[in-house]
């Protein structure tokens, strides 16, 4: 017995954080830990910090605040209080490391609570650590997931509990942790939640009304918040839909696990979602051949809440207004789910969680060996980071034009403004009102690089009022391969930079401009 119990909780638990801690001394190690949206994300947290204190007149003009109440903050006040006490570097690498403590946590507490000791879910869902969202640096949604998780698990483990102070401050600081990582996430538990109780009504036709209580209190903020955001939508309203093979694509390859390259991480990501569909399909198998309902009440509830995910990867849009990657920010939570559902099923089938556990921990291995040597790469390239940013005058106004052939290094020129402590005029988080800092357009200059100001250069586009007083950019920061006055978006720059600017700096992979003295 005694050996069973160590293969049902211990071991399972010992390879979980053992994983955990593996990406934490890797996270540590690596002296940038850059992802897609990160730089961009640690930038403005040093904005906001700019901004707060009052004191930099070139912040205060170019910025304002959105109101405290808007959601997807947190991950940028999190960033902003840990500036406070090392550099914004390790800030960055100590907060990714936070996003995935909090995940991790999350899912421990559902398995303590939901699994009987069973723990091999934990090994199962390990991979998912390295999801493209991750590496896209979605770091407020991840937070957001982590408490939807929490709030699912804290709500089965205490609805039949008597009403308590504590039961509400916990449900309180659950809400508010979820609404300020994701309005997507605080959603989703919403609704989990709605989905959980309706069908305890129709079941035994009586809700628990000891906790609604207690719930409906607790939320009252947050949704209040969620609606006045949802009332106000922005202007300009786009969707984006795939095509429905696109989608069984995405789903039958485990695209969720696909962040960098598809031959590399293909094998992968595909062999991950075999063994969660083996075993989503093979729990159905047996409910209905063994005709017993081991699920209970927690299993059903559950695999309603994966259907509704499951159903609604077909019915969004991949983005809307600007808000992207829907479809596979629903795969993330369709897997998530669908393998803390599959853990309740075979909570006492241990030997098919720890088969899958132990395939799912090699995939965790191989995708681990494959991003560490993408990492190495990143880091080797942005030695260079640090030199170009002493280029540059703190306070000054910079222009990052993008020509490098990766993709994934659109935002990396960030880093350089941050170390600079000048002002990047290509803000994409200003301008769309999800985050913390929008643009003050009535105090901005018109921008202009050599004659031509920034809202009608071509192809490229920053932030610049002509209604006001035009001021030359200070500084050009060119990424990536030299501009080609053979290619029609370079040929405004190829002017520009002849007669306007000089090159003060070259190092790999990064050109620095600076505006010459006007005669």
């Amino acid at each position: 017995m005694e050996t069973i119990n160590w293969m049902r909780s211990r071991l399972p638990l010992l390879l979980f954080w053992g994983g955990i801690s593996v990406v934490v001394l890797w996270i540590l190690q690596m002296k940038f830990f850059p992802t897609y949206d990160g730089p961009s994300h640690l930038y403005n947290s040093f904005l906001l910090a700019e901004l707060l204190s009052g004191e930099n007149q070139l912040i205060l003009d170019h910025f304002t605040a959105n109101p405290w109440w808007k959601s997807n903050n947190l991950g940028h006040w999190l960033q902003l209080i840990l500036m406070k006490f090392t550099t914004p570097i390790v800030a960055e690498k100590l907060f990714v490391i936070l996003v995935i403590l909090m995940m991790a946590s999350a899912l421990n507490f559902w398995t303590h609570n939901m699994n009987s000791n069973n723990n091999w879910p934990l090994v199962v869902i390990l991979p998912l650590l390295f999801s493209d969202i991750f590496f896209f640096g979605f770091f407020n949604f991840l937070l957001g997931v982590s408490g939807l998780i929490a709030g699912v698990g804290f709500w089965f483990k205490n609805r039949e509990n008597s009403l308590g102070r504590k039961n509400i401050l916990i449900w309180l600081g659950i809400f508010l942790f979820t609404y300020f990582s994701h309005l997507v996430a605080f959603g989703f538990l919403i609704v989990a939640l709605f989905i959980i109780e309706s069908y305890q009504y129709f079941v035994k036709r009586n809700f628990t009304n000891t906790q609604l209580l207690g719930w409906g209190s607790a939320a009252i903020l947050p949704l209040l918040g969620a609606m006045i955001q949802l009332a106000t939508p922005p202007s300009n309203v786009n969707s984006v839909w795939l095509g429905f093979g696109e989608i069984v694509k995405r789903l039958f390859t485990g695209h969720v696990l696909v962040a960098f390259d598809f031959r590399e991480e293909g094998a992968f990501s595909i062999s991950f979602a075999f063994v969660v569909l083996a075993l989503f399909f093979f729990a159905i198998v047996i409910h209905f051949v063994e005709k017993v309902d081991a699920l209970g009440f927690k299993g059903r509830a559950l695999g309603l809440l994966v259907s509704l995910f499951f159903l609604l990867l077909f019915v969004l849009p991949d983005e809307v207004s600007g808000g992207g990657f829907l479809i596979d920010r629903l795969l993330l939570l369709f897997f998530s789910f669908t393998i803390l559902w599959i853990g309740v099923y075979f909570q006492q089938r241990i030997w098919f969680l720890a088969l899958a556990g132990l395939s799912s921990l090699l995939i965790f291995l191989g995708l681990f060996r494959y991003h560490r040597t993408v990492y190495q790469d990143l880091n080797q390239r942005y030695q260079s980071i640090e030199l170009a940013a002493e280029s540059i005058e703190e306070g000054a106004t910079v222009i990052p034009v993008f020509r490098d052939a990766n993709w994934y290094t659109l935002h990396h020129a960030k880093y350089v403004g941050l170390l600079s402590k000048s002002l990047i005029l290509n803000n994409y988080e200003a301008e769309t009102g999800y985050f913390p800092l929008s643009w003050n357009y009535n105090n901005i200059p018109d921008y202009r690089v050599g004659a031509e100001s920034g809202v009608n250069f071509p192809c490229d586009v920053w932030t610049s009022n002509p209604k006001n007083q035009s001021k030359t950019v200070d500084y050009i920061l060119w990424q990536g391969e030299e501009y080609d006055k053979e290619k029609d978006c370079d040929l405004g720059w190829a002017t520009s930079l002849l007669h306007s600017f000089e090159l003060i700096n070259e190092v790999e992979g990064w050109l620095v401009y600076k505006a010459k003295p006007r005669s």
